[in-house]
């Protein structure tokens, strides 16, 4: 899975290198920051001004979360998806990281405690923990 700045996601097989799907998510000056896929294949998120999940056999967008807010602009640097896709954590440049419900496209957490832009961000296989870095170097 990458995303590149023609706006335009390319799902690749690992072991073929053979390229299963090309999906145009975006306007081509819009860039998506981050990539996520599920453990299944089935979906993807993208981190950018509202992070999206999308499902990768129909192309389509089935949810666009509004996250973080940073003078008046959204702004998810990273994010990481859950193995069963049903949870997305995403990190910001407010220093802050939330979790969020995929289905119901809802804010379920927020952590505060960095003091900059929060640059990677990951979940544990069950979606019950996740990790944090951040510039303030914790």
């Amino acid at each position: 899975m990458a995303a590149f700045e023609d706006g335009v996601i390319r799902c690749m097989d690992v072991n073929t290198g053979h390229r299963l799907q090309v999906i145009p998510y975006l306007h081509p000056q819009t860039i998506a920051t981050d990539v996520s896929i599920s453990a299944d294949g089935k979906s993807f998120a993208l981190a950018m001004e509202a992070s999206q999940v999308w499902d990768v056999e129909t192309a389509e967008c089935r949810q666009a979360l509004t996250v973080h807010e940073c003078e008046d602009v959204s702004l998810p640097i990273c994010l990481s998806m859950s193995c069963d896709g049903n949870k997305i954590v995403t990190g910001s440049v407010d220093g802050t990281v939330r979790v969020w419900d995929v289905k119901k496209g809802k804010c379920l957490k927020v952590f505060s405690g960095h003091n900059d832009r929060v640059n990677s961000v990951s979940m544990s296989g069950d979606g019950r923990r996740v990790a944090s870095g951040s510039e303030d170097g914790t």
